[in-house]
């Protein structure tokens, strides 16, 4: 589902691959719906079909359908916000965790502390043990 805060994160990933490979395609597509797993399933296939090798997935209903697909054609997924290897027995798979939660308790600590930090553009990841494998 289009959302801004998928869509930030799109982004980054998009420069993060840019950055290592150039000339990387990246496909993007919405299910428009969090609980529509047939409609994931359809559109991972189709990404997969269009030489797409890995699927990333927000943890959500619809994100089942494109484990399926992953499983039905052999290739790689990475689901994000949660633990999802219980649904990726038997693939080749990856987590990432955004932590949402963790970057609005930050802003709401400085809005607190009458430190307004909206629309900084601060950085969370390794350094702020941030950047975590589940």
């Amino acid at each position: 589902m289009e959302h801004p805060i998928i869509t930030d994160w799109i982004v980054g990933y998009v420069e993060g691959a840019r950055s290592v490979e150039p000339d990387i395609k990246v496909i993007v597509s919405y299910v428009g719906s969090w609980d529509d797993s047939a409609k994931g399933k359809e559109l991972a296939l189709a990404q997969y079909n269009q030489g797409a090798d890995i699927i990333i997935t927000p943890a959500e209903t619809a994100a089942l359908g494109c484990v399926e697909a992953a499983k039905e054609s052999g290739k790689y997924i990475i689901g994000i916000d949660v633990d999802q290897s219980m649904a990726f027995k038997g693939i080749d798979e990856d987590a990432a965790n955004k932590d949402v939660d963790f970057s609005v308790r930050e802003g709401e600590i400085h809005a607190l502390m009458g430190e307004p930090d909206s629309g900084s553009g601060g950085q969370s990841g390794i350094e702020k043990q941030r950047l975590l494998k589940p």
